[in-house]
């Protein structure tokens, strides 16, 4: 067993109140640790604002809210349930979109095939994702409940014991920064996402990742965009608990009022994110950390 000693519960008293609800009452339901749920739910509401926010740090630094959250779990961890009821309000609103776009397809008035509107993918090449990404511009989020096939993806079209290009893509995602594919193959031979924004989430064994993260993703800098969770594995107990319904629909409403958040046009017509500051006491906070970080990273091996 690991050492726990040093494991800090996850701060839900900062969240807004039905966020935080919706995390505590289905840690209580399914008995896992509150930042099984976090993590990825974070990352959801991150993917739902999209690339049409960007927050201003100074001048010459605005971050677009990307964020790749994976929770580390062992065989009956409860991390799949608590990924799964994670996730339970994108998956309501990610039918309500396919409905809706079903039902403008089969219209006798849709003489242009509407677009399928996407938010979240599964497994799936860059190449792949580039294709969804142009007809998506805010941005995706991939969740999938076994991380472990969207890294082996890296390795597809290795050649020579080399990982293709894939994994520094992928950088890019996180960044929000220009992709740029030439395909031999399909209609568009040259796909252009200007603005990559992509969210990742999921879970995975801690002896997966191991085995999956070799030393060139450490140094290539993907396993530190990662931000993990191990929480502790507590004996499993029966209870009467269950998630509050209400609270789902809730937490479903503020996801619908993110996707609402929309980019802003120039005197051009051209797309372009809103920039949002930083308060002064977020200011100080994130100063005090930039400060601390800074110490631990240069005095690390």
């Amino acid at each position: 067993m690991k050492d726990c000693s040093n494991w800090k519960p996850f701060p839900t008293h900062v969240l807004p109140p039905v966020i935080r609800k919706f995390i505590e009452e289905g840690a209580a339901a399914i008995g896992c640790d509150s930042a099984a749920i976090a993590l990825p739910l974070l990352a959801a509401l991150a993917s739902a604002i999209g690339y049409t926010r960007r927050l201003k740090i100074k001048t010459g630094w605005l971050v677009p809210p990307i964020l790749w959250m994976v929770v580390l779990g062992r065989s009956g961890s409860q991390k799949s349930p608590a990924f799964r009821f994670a996730m339970e309000p994108v998956d309501r609103i990610q039918s309500e979109m396919f409905s809706a776009w079903k039902t403008r397809h089969e219209s006798k008035d849709d003489t242009v095939e509407s677009p399928l509107e996407r938010w979240t993918v599964d497994d799936m090449t860059i190449e792949a994702l580039a294709d969804v990404h142009q007809a998506n511009p805010r941005g995706l989020l991939l969740r999938s409940a076994e991380l472990n096939s969207w890294i082996s993806n890296f390795e597809r079209y290795s050649k020579g014991g080399k990982s293709s290009g894939d994994a520094a893509r992928w950088l890019v995602c996180y960044d929000g920064d220009r992709i740029e594919i030439d395909r031999r193959t399909g209609n568009r031979k040259h796909i252009v996402i200007a603005n990559a924004a992509v969210c990742v989430t999921g879970t995975i064994p801690p002896a997966t990742l191991h085995r999956a993260i070799g030393a060139e993703h450490r140094e290539n800098g993907l396993l530190p965009r990662m931000l993990p969770a191990f929480p502790p594995q507590s004996k499993k107990e029966w209870n009467e608990a269950e998630p509050n319904e209400e609270t789902i629909k809730k937490v479903a409403d503020v996801f619908r009022n993110l996707r609402k958040l929309d980019f802003r046009l120039d005197r051009f017509g051209n797309e372009h994110s809103e920039i949002i500051t930083l308060s002064p006491q977020a200011k100080d906070a994130w100063v005090a950390f930039y400060r601390e970080h800074a110490e631990y990273q240069h005095n690390a091996e």
